[in-house]
């Protein structure tokens, strides 16, 4: 595993480092005349690669040509795996520094500054030091020449991909786009598409993921073997996510093909290996799934790195299982004792230890291990992270994307140089991207307005879904009123039928209405309560207990956020229980609102269920205050549950809605 990380580093920081202009004479630069050869040698031969950087040092002297070519051996350092060798020649460069002062004037300096804050930006990151990785990181911006700002942005986005934090991560990609495009694709574009790509897929963007991969492909023709196997494998991972495994299958065997010629150099080279093992297992094709995990034991036992062994263990456990041998699979589980995995691994053990307790007839630990592998997607949802060996993988695909930089970037720096002759051509350049940068500001803030928009529609339709029919309201009140006027006006059915028409046209009148006051609100429930549940006679118990101060004519709340608990309170808690029935609404003033309760004695609070309901009364709920607390500083607080945890045969379900004084709701009109 140090070898694979040192040549990550030793990519991002080749990437980053030139030391001198090719104008410049061996003379004033004598590091310039042995950049070409120190790139070329620094993989194919490293202790020669070194002994030129020695040979640079001891030319010359004391001097910032030494330590430019000091650098030159911290590249050497990484690639031989002499990690406290790297740590010391930086400190050296960095003591420099201090030393001699700060000559950010000067582009050499900068350059050599850049690559050393880069390189100790990389180690903490890959070490999980994430406050010292983002300073450093964000210092290697700092002395970043223009020509290596995109790369620059693309080593912080991955740091933010890392960490987990996929929208920063998104956002640097995307400045590393853009800043690609202004200075002429210094960088290729598809490692960026590919960076973007791999972080809309770990968050199950699906979509976006494959529009950026579409667009990488279209440079296949000039990517290297390497650029083509991450490509091919990020394709593979796209439909493995999508639970499309036939589809999957191809591109990982491509990616496969394209990756052995790397076989031995590290176990990176394998990964698409690991990956047509579980596909094979999924494919049910169990020949082709144990001449890989063959592959795979031999290649582990070489290497010893641990956490490729416990995933190793998990895909020769889904084997045994698959083939019903049993007594193997109870050797596997044995040898997985202790061992540590990602949660991304994890989630794919737990699916496969499910099945193995299920076949084996445990079927207590089977429902155990599918109850957590639910609570784990639960708690996972949000951030949706479903890459395989993501950590890993977002380390080799850091390594391929700068190697792939060295010799482009060196084309373009006379250009780059150019830009900097004249201060009016960068005054052109800062007025172009504030131009740039407010168009782009004004189009996502009308963007936003219309997916504001879109979402105040939705939710109206969904509030009226219930409510409106395609039969015609008027043609209905026509037929109810006269069948009315059919009863006499003490029938008992004359008084149902004149409280349905109420109820009615509340309903009608709701359509239209995105709030009410408090009392038109309680007035539409009286009516539903009276019409519902007049049929339990004295089982049933009516409570509205409304506190003191409470004007409920003048006091604004949503439409329906009484009437919802209530419904479902009737339909789904007190209609499935015998005897006394109890339903209680009670409004008590706050200081700086009301709180409402809705309580009922009904069969508890059981979220997820099925029902003969749709659920969409909560998910309007939820929506409604979802929009409204975004435009509001006060929030509306919403809670449902038990009303008597302890209670596990009924407990009963409380609503309890919070609702701020002088609240806006402008945005419904909007």
């Amino acid at each position: 595993m140090r070898t694979i990380i040192l040549h990550i580093l030793l990519s991002l920081c080749l990437t980053i480092f030139f030391g001198c202009d090719k104008k410049n004479s061996p003379n004033e630069c004598p590091v310039s005349t042995w950049n070409t050869a120190f790139d070329s040698l620094l993989y194919t031969d490293t202790h020669k690669a070194k002994a030129i950087a020695d040979r640079l040092m001891s030319q010359a002297a004391d001097s910032t040509e030494y330590y430019e070519a000091l650098s030159f051996k911290v590249l050497t350092y990484m690639a031989l795996n002499e990690q406290d060798s790297m740590n010391i020649a930086t400190k050296r460069i960095i003591g420099f520094s201090r030393k001699k002062g700060q000559d950010t004037a000067n582009a050499d300096y900068r350059k050599m500054m850049c690559n050393v804050y880069n390189a100790k930006g990389i180690v903490y990151s890959l070490d999980r030091m994430a406050d010292s990785a983002y300073k450093y990181l964000k210092l290697t911006i700092r002395y970043a020449e223009p020509a290596q700002m995109p790369q620059a942005y693309m080593n912080l986005a991955d740091y933010h991909t890392q960490q987990g934090n996929y929208v920063r991560a998104a956002r640097n990609y995307r400045r590393a786009l853009t800043l690609n495009d202004s200075l002429g694709n210094v960088v290729k574009p598809y490692l960026i598409f590919n960076g973007l790509a791999m972080t809309y897929m770990q968050i199950s963007e699906y979509d976006e993921a494959k529009r950026y991969l579409d667009k990488s492909e279209a440079y296949f023709n000039e990517m290297s073997d390497m650029d083509r196997y991450v490509l091919l494998n990020s394709y593979g991972n796209l439909f493995y996510f999508k639970n499309d495994y036939k589809s999957a299958l191809p591109y990982f065997q491509k990616a496969a093909d394209y990756s052995r010629k790397e076989y031995g150099r590290n176990l990176d080279s394998y990964v698409p290996v690991f990956n047509l093992a579980e596909i094979y297992i999924l494919l049910h094709d169990m020949e082709k799934a144990e001449e890989c995990i063959d592959t795979l034991t031999d290649v582990v036992r070489r290497f010893d790195l641990p956490v490729f062994n416990a995933h190793l263990h998990t895909l020769q456990l889904a084997l045994a299982t698959e083939n019903d041998d049993i007594a193997k699979a109870d050797r596997i589980i044995k040898q997985m004792e202790g061992e540590y995995l990602p949660i991304e691994l994890y989630r794919i053990r737990s699916r496969y230890l499910q099945q193995y307790y299920a076949k084996k007839g445990n079927f207590r630990k089977a429902y155990s291990t599918q109850s957590e592998n639910r609570r784990m997607e639960d708690s996972l949802r949000n951030i949706q992270v479903k890459t395989r060996v993501a950590d890993i993988y977002m380390r080799y695909q850091q390594d391929t994307t700068l190697l792939a930089q060295r010799n482009y970037i060196e084309t373009q720096k006379t250009e780059i140089q150019r830009t900097r002759v004249t201060a009016f051509l960068w005054i052109v350049i800062a007025v172009l991207l504030a131009v740039i940068a407010v168009t782009v500001y004004l189009l996502m803030r009308r963007q936003r307005e219309k997916i504001v928009a879109r979402h105040i529609e939705h939710i109206g339709k969904m509030r009226m879904e219930n409510i409106r029919n395609c039969l015609s309201p008027h043609f209905t009140f026509n037929v109810l009123n006269h069948e009315i006027a059919n009863y006499a006006d003490n029938d008992p059915r004359r008084r149902q039928l004149m409280s349905l028409v109420k109820i009615l046209r509340r309903s009608v009148e709701v359509s239209s209405q995105m709030t009410v006051t408090l009392e038109q609100e309680l007035d539409f429930v009286n009516t539903y309560v009276q019409l519902e549940c007049g049929q339990w006679g004295d089982d049933f118990k009516y409570v509205i207990d409304i506190g003191d101060g409470i004007d409920t004519s003048s006091f604004i709340i949503p439409s329906m956020f009484i009437q919802i608990p209530v419904e479902n309170a009737v339909k789904h808690g007190l209609r499935a229980i015998e005897g006394k029935k109890l339903l209680e609404i009670s409004i008590r003033k706050e200081s700086d609102g009301i709180t409402v309760s809705i309580v009922n004695n009904g069969t508890g609070y059981q979220p997820r269920l099925g029902t003969s309901g749709t659920g969409k009364g909560l998910q309007v709920i939820y929506q409604t205050i979802l929009l409204l607390n975004n435009k509001n500083t006060s929030k509306i607080r919403f809670e449902i549950g038990k009303n008597e945890p302890d209670n596990k045969d009924n407990g009963g379900t409380k609503v309890q809605y919070f609702f701020p004084s002088g609240f806006d709701y402008s945005c419904f009109s909007k």
